[in-house]
């Protein structure tokens, strides 16, 4: 009895010491050590090598263990000699400052171009701030706007031949293009909840709100680990994950494809630019940045907006890129499109005076006008007959003043203008918006007739849906009106007024209520009826 309990004892005995050997190789696992082969040349020794690249160059013994090595000065050419990261000699490697655009600052201030960070440095950039981060491999690190980054690690080991970078997200977002990495180098994103490691690839990290970490593949691949599932996740290009506090990583997440930008003009005239495209299904919102290159490392203006249509302001003119991506529901942001754009927006066209849109006139008093802009120094004019000036019917090329009047080099009909904004020669601005303007016929000439019952009968030309005043006077300046009527036809029979000389005009009123001009005045002469000449011949006493 008491030999099956000793055995019972030494059983779990064993088993207690496999399940601790099984735990440490898990440990080791999970964080293997980090090694770095380098392969032999003629000459090497490995109290040379250690010397080189070890910080203790008596570690040349362990060198000898870990690679089995006979003989420690005379080593074959190529052999691969394996020694630890953790023993190598580390170096510096600070960051360059590529390019600021906004505010941006770092401990010692504003950043510029230029400056390095090291580690334990951070930086900040502000609602309008954008940074780009040059790492000494050539990998590229941009730091948008509102987001905090702390370094810390930014080193080489072995003379340069093996490089650590970590950073740590403390706020907003980072987007990354890394080089490929060595299977010794590191090259990782800290965050609260998560640790984003690379291995060559494009990615980005976003802190998001809930104390929650996304991260967002666009190309190769990175591994996703958090406290809560310390072995990790890998995650492919086109897909992402989420990290809450607490939890593992979400299973990758196929990331929404990027939205369709043809309809976004390739030339944009306006100083608020805008940028529309196609809804991507599945999209809670958009995200849109402005870049001066196509690879965005200079980042001019970003925004996030909740329906198809980017907006920005207060760029100068210039040429740009633009990027935009739809963010799904849980806060990934999918693929990139990109388009170019051209942005000549100024000297600003002028604003329109008059007349008003769709305004008519006579040809006499046809004269278009528009304010004057302090970033001109002299205007172009266009009128055509067709909406989209395809054939121009007049042109003023360098006009001095802020009115043209036209006069009778145009015909009646209906014509559109523009007008822009000339700043120094060869630089002209966009065209205003178009207007539109109607030259009316020339006013109904009357014609003057007996009525057929007696009296006087008057008729002129019209159009369908038009009124008329008609006034007949007994002066040529018509301040004396004998009659004046608004009629629905163009026509009017009226009694004779009397002996004596008389004129009359008429002007035409359109549906909308435009008010035509005034006919020329033309006379009428009403005489006495013949039998009043015969009374008087007869009895000329009377």
């Amino acid at each position: 009895m008491a030999n099956r309990r000793r055995e019972t004892g030494r059983r779990i005995l064993r088993g207690i010491g496999c399940a601790a050997l099984a735990l440490v190789i898990a440990s080791q696992g999970i964080a293997a050590e980090r090694e770095f082969v380098y392969r032999t040349v003629a000459g090497d020794t490995l109290i040379g090598i250690a010397a080189r690249f070890l910080t203790d160059p008596g570690d040349w013994k362990l060198l000898q263990d870990r690679n089995k090595v006979a003989n420690p000065r005379a080593i074959p050419v190529g052999t691969a000699i394996r020694m630890p990261v953790a023993r190598m000699r580390a170096e510096p490697r600070p960051m360059e400052v590529e390019v600021v655009r906004g505010a941006a600052s770092g401990e010692a201030g504003p950043l510029a171009p230029g400056a390095r960070l090291s580690e334990g440095d951070s930086l900040r950039t502000g609602d309008d701030g954008f940074v780009t981060l040059k790492l000494a491999d050539g990998s590229r690190v941009t730091v948008p706007s509102a987001s905090r980054v702390q370094v810390e690690r930014s080193r080489a080991y072995g003379n340069a031949s093996i490089g650590e970078t970590v950073l740590r997200l403390l706020g907003g977002r980072i987007d990354t293009a890394a080089r490929s990495q060595g299977r010794s180098d590191v090259f990782e994103i800290r965050s609260r909840q998560a640790i984003t490691a690379v291995r060559g690839t494009q990615f980005r990290v976003a802190a998001l709100d809930g104390d929650a970490v996304a991260t967002e593949v666009i190309e190769g691949r990175v591994g996703v680990s958090a406290e809560a599932a310390p072995a990790g996740l890998d995650v492919p290009g086109g897909f992402g994950t989420k990290v809450e506090e607490g939890r593992a990583p979400l299973p990758p997440v196929k990331l929404l494809p990027a939205p369709e930008v043809t309809r976004m003009p390739a030339l944009v005239e306006r100083t608020l630019v805008r940028l529309p495209f196609e809804a991507v299904k599945g999209a809670a919102g958009y995200r849109a940045q402005i870049g001066q290159d196509a690879a965005f490392r200079a980042i001019v203006a970003e925004t996030r907006v909740e329906s198809p249509e980017a907006k920005f302001a207060g760029l100068a003119d210039g040429d740009y890129f633009v990027r935009v991506r739809a963010i799904d529901s849980l806060g990934l942001e999918g693929l990139d499109a990109v388009r170019p754009f051209k942005l000549k927006a100024r000297p600003e066209p002028p604003f329109i005076a008059g007349p008003a849109d769709r305004a008519k006139t006579d040809a006499a008093g046809a004269k278009l006008a528009w304010s004057r802009s302090t970033q001109a120094d002299a205007y172009r004019l266009q009128v055509s007959s067709r909406a989209d000036f395809s054939a121009i019917a007049l042109e003023e090329g360098a006009l001095p003043a802020t009115e043209a009047t036209l006069g009778s080099r145009l015909g009646k009909g209906t014509w559109h203008w523009r007008v822009a904004s000339i700043r120094n020669p060869g630089d002209q601005g966009p065209w205003s918006d178009p207007r539109s303007f109607t030259i009316v016929p020339d006013p109904p000439a009357p014609k003057a007739g007996k009525a057929a019952g007696g009296g006087l009968a008057f008729e002129w030309s019209g159009e369908p849906g038009q009124r008329y005043q008609f006034q007949l006077a007994a002066d040529s300046a018509f301040r004396t009106l004998v009659t004046e009527r608004t009629l629905d036809e163009p026509r009017i029979a009226l009694p004779e007024p009397g002996v004596g000389e008389y004129f009359f005009r008429v002007r035409a009123v359109d549906a909308d209520g435009f008010q035509g001009p005034f006919s020329a005045a033309q006379r009428v002469d009403i005489y006495p009826s013949p039998w009043w000449l015969l009374l008087l011949l007869v009895f000329p006493f009377l």
